[in-house]
């Protein structure tokens, strides 16, 4: 009855639903969603075409250059549009907070294997208890805490906010750089 009275409409593909993620997406919908494949830059993660690395000296996009980061390696699953940007949004801005672990089982077959050589943690990155206190829960956290299972690896709170920051959607990409690196710090 309920389903007849608020039926489950996909927000990507418009139509109604009964299995899917949450009251986001259909099954289907979140079935389509495809990490990336192949070459990738081995600072930030994306993918690259082939060849994209002959005659470098690292194995990085444009962006990422030559300069030297305080994190030295990160994976990004795959593009961030369609139903994935969805997925993602709801449950980092719209509360759903129920949606962690499903998405970090999709992330996990991505990250597993060899990738896990030499890492003795899992880190997530902080948010500040002003923004915690807004959602109510802390998404970095639950994603983390649902890959480290699945690693076998534990989970390292080893950096604090130290101060608060604009929302990073906001800033260009310059900008996000600069703000990292001065809005957190090393617990000690």
């Amino acid at each position: 009855m309920i389903d007849l009275l608020f039926p489950k409409i996909c927000r990507f593909c418009g139509d109604s639903f009964r299995v899917g993620l949450s009251n986001i997406l259909c099954q289907s919908c979140f079935d389509s969603i495809e990490p990336y494949s192949g070459i990738r830059c081995g600072h930030c993660g994306i993918p690259l075409p082939g060849r994209a690395f002959e005659g470098s000296a690292r194995t990085r996009c444009a962006d990422c250059g030559e300069g030297d980061y305080f994190l030295e390696e990160a994976r990004a699953f795959g593009a961030y549009g369609g139903p994935f940007r969805l997925a993602h949004h709801a449950f980092k801005f719209e509360g759903m907070e129920s949606l962690g672990p499903l998405l970090a089982k999709k992330m996990s077959p991505e990250i597993s294997g060899d990738f896990w050589e030499g890492v003795e943690a899992i880190v997530p990155v902080p948010l500040s208890s002003e923004r915690e206190r807004e959602r109510g829960y802390h998404p970095a956290r639950i994603l983390a805490r649902e890959v480290a299972k699945g690693a076998d690896k534990p989970i390292g709170e080893w950096l604090e906010k130290i101060r608060s920051t604009p929302a990073q959607m906001s800033l260009s990409r310059q900008a996000r750089l600069e703000i990292g690196r001065a809005s957190c710090r090393e617990r000690v």
